[in-house]
């Protein structure tokens, strides 16, 4: 049987601001950028990633749907072996930092 792992609140809180929650992960992913967005960041990730879209999210709706569903509200963990791709999420490559555990897109 095929569950899918990428939808809305019953609610539909969350599309008409760009976003589906993946629900293996428990986080919310912009639907736009394919990426994991945390919600505490994803009012200024719409005013600064997606400023010609001009939507309106309300932080209390926001707020009560992360709570009421038991949203993530950290960075999800970096897996230590492979693990199936988490839908709705783009596929990037990148470098591992020798000295800590972040994972980055470019040398700098």
């Amino acid at each position: 049987m095929f569950v899918c792992q990428l939808c809305d609140v019953p609610e539909g809180v969350f599309a008409p601001w760009g976003y589906l929650v993946n629900w293996r992960l428990k986080h919310l992913i912009c639907m736009d950028c394919k990426r994991v967005v945390l919600p505490s960041n994803a009012i200024s990730h719409l005013s600064h990633a997606h400023r010609d879209a001009r939507i309106k999210i309300d932080k209390a709706t926001l707020d009560a749907a992360v709570v009421c569903y038991g949203l993530c509200t950290e960075w999800p963990p970096v897996p230590q072996v492979p693990v199936p791709e988490y839908q709705g999420i783009a596929k990037v490559w990148g470098i591992h930092c020798p000295q800590c555990a972040d994972m980055f897109q470019k040398v700098e």
